[in-house]
């Protein structure tokens, strides 16, 4: 098979989801990252070549797991995160583009508040991309990370020791702030909040491929977010940021629950799209 034949292969499952030319150019990457070569080589001038043995071998696997709806990072085994390439599989969900924008909401916190090393936890980690880009980001601070599954905690582990780079990381298995007394600077968390009634409507390649406990937020999908604000007050030092992602039909009671707990600065901030998807509150007081 040439580099054509496996391109237009590739294009037809991606046509599934995405319009023609989106889908080609999705192929072209796509093939080049599983085969392990150049993009060039799919290109007219070496498109007619014969895919070697081996990179054929990789593809056929590839190309079957994505026909099967796996999605794409799961396939890749990677996925691209605040300008950082983080290990995937299924023992985590794949990082999203609206985390990026609770990332950089406490990036820009901890600058403006002139916070050089900040101490930051964060909840529910995952594949450890929040804990990686804020240490990336913020050299100096120490980043603790956390995740109830072992599972999801192996594979953080496995992204901060490989590419931890600025600030200091420990990856803990834990249940929310149940376990510690400490207090922080920075409490950060893309807790699960999809309602429970609703998982069954998502895609496919959430629904069936992504680990449930990390989307099942209970009966409202407030369960997590409403328990993590309420224990907050606790753990974070006194002026110290609480920071969520939260479904687009939480930040009203969000932000109630944060005030009638003694937050300040309660804020919820809009996505690219226009959706409110970044609370964010200040304690100001002590507990």
């Amino acid at each position: 098979m040439t580099w054509r034949e496996a391109t237009d292969r590739v294009t037809r499952v991606f046509s599934a989801s995405l319009p023609p030319v989106h889908a080609r150019a999705a192929a072209w990457r796509f093939t080049a990252e599983v085969a392990g070569t150049n993009i060039a080589s799919l290109l007219p001038s070496a498109a007619g070549d014969v895919i070697p043995e081996r990179e054929w071998e990789a593809m056929e696997g590839a190309v079957a797991r994505l026909s099967a709806g796996e999605p794409e990072a799961y396939v890749l085994g990677r996925a691209s995160f605040h300008n950082i390439d983080v290990r995937v599989d299924r023992r985590a969900l794949i990082p999203r583009p609206e985390t990026e924008l609770l990332v950089e909401t406490v990036i820009d916190w901890c600058r403006r508040g002139l916070r050089a090393t900040p101490s930051i936890l964060d909840l529910g980690t995952g594949s450890g991309c929040i804990a990686l880009a804020l240490a990336r980001a913020l050299p100096g601070s120490r980043v603790t990370a956390t995740d109830i599954c072992a599972r999801a905690a192996s594979l953080a582990a496995e992204n901060l020791r490989s590419g931890a780079g600025g600030g200091a990381i420990g990856v803990i298995r834990a249940d929310w702030l149940s376990w510690t007394t400490a207090r922080w600077d920075v409490i950060v968390s893309n807790p699960p909040y999809i309602e429970t009634g609703s998982l069954s409507g998502l895609p496919c390649s959430v629904r069936d491929w992504e680990p449930r406990v990390a989307l099942d937020g209970g009966a409202d999908g407030f369960h997590h977010i409403g328990s993590i604000i309420e224990q907050a007050s606790h753990h974070l030092r006194p002026g110290g940021l609480l920071a969520l992602e939260v479904g687009i039909e939480h930040g009203g009671k969000a932000s109630s629950t944060a005030i009638a707990a003694g937050f300040h600065d309660v804020d919820v901030a809009r996505d690219l799209a226009g959706r409110r998807r970044v609370f964010t509150a200040v304690w100001e007081g002590f507990s």
